[in-house]
C-alpha cells in the first residue's frame, strides 16, 4: 500500500544533511524524527500543526517507539560499536538484519502518523514548516536547535522547488 508520507521521508531524508540535522535533534535534543518529518510534511502540503496535535500523535506512536524502535535503534548502535572480529560478516548481517527490523517499525510510526488527519491550520509551506517545528519544540518543552531546523528547512524549500519546477 502506498504511503505519500513514507515516499516524501525516503525524498528528504536522502540528504546527507538531513540525515545529519535528524540524528542531532534525535540524540541531543530527543526528538522523534517521524514526528519531525510528519510536522514538515504536513508543511509541505501547507498544513500547521499545533502543540495539541503533536502531543496527540505523540502518544499515538508512543507504544511502537518505546517497545520497538527504541530497543531496536539501541541494539543496532551496540552491534556497530562492538562488531565482532571473530564472525563479522555474520555478526554484520545480523546488524543489517536488526537495522531492517527497526525500519519496518519506523514504517509503521509512519503509517499511523499518515492514517492522522491533525492539521489546525493553512500557510505557505515554508512558513508552515518553521510554525511546525516550533510547535513541535514546545510538545517538548523547548525550543528546537535553529541550526538544525534551518537544515531541514532549507533542503524542504529546495524539495519543493525542484517539484514545483
Amino acid at each position: 500500500m502506498s504511503n505519500p508520507f513514507w515516499d516524501f521521508s525516503l525524498a528528504l531524508y536522502a540528504d546527507p544533511e538531513v540525515q545529519a540535522a535528524s540524528l542531532a535533534l534525535q540524540d541531543r535534543a530527543g526528538c522523534d524524527v517521524n514526528l519531525v518529518l510528519y510536522g514538515l510534511y504536513q508543511a509541505r502540503n501547507g498544513r500547521t500543526l499545533d502543540v495539541a496535535a503533536f502531543a496527540g500523535l505523540d502518544a499515538m506512536i508512543k507504544p511502537v517507539r518505546d517497545l520497538a524502535v527504541i530497543p531496536l535503534r539501541s541494539i543496532r548502535r551496540e552491534m556497530k560499536k562492538h562488531g565482532f572480529a571473530a564472525d563479522s560478516d555474520g555478526f554484520e548481517r545480523l546488524r543489517t538484519e536488526v537495522k531492517t527490523v527497526e525500519l519496518h517499525a519506523e514504517k509503521l510510526m509512519q503509517s499511523l502518523l499518515a492514517s492522522a488527519q491533525p492539521a489546525t491550520g493553512e500557510a505557505e509551506p515554508i512558513t508552515a514548516a518553521r510554525a511546525n517545528l516550533a510547535a513541535y519544540g514546545r510538545s517538548l518543552g523547548r525550543d528546537l536547535p535553529a541550526a538544525e531546523a534551518n537544515v531541514l528547512i532549507v533542503s524542504l524549500a529546495r524539495m519543493i522547488s525542484a517539484v514545483d519546477s
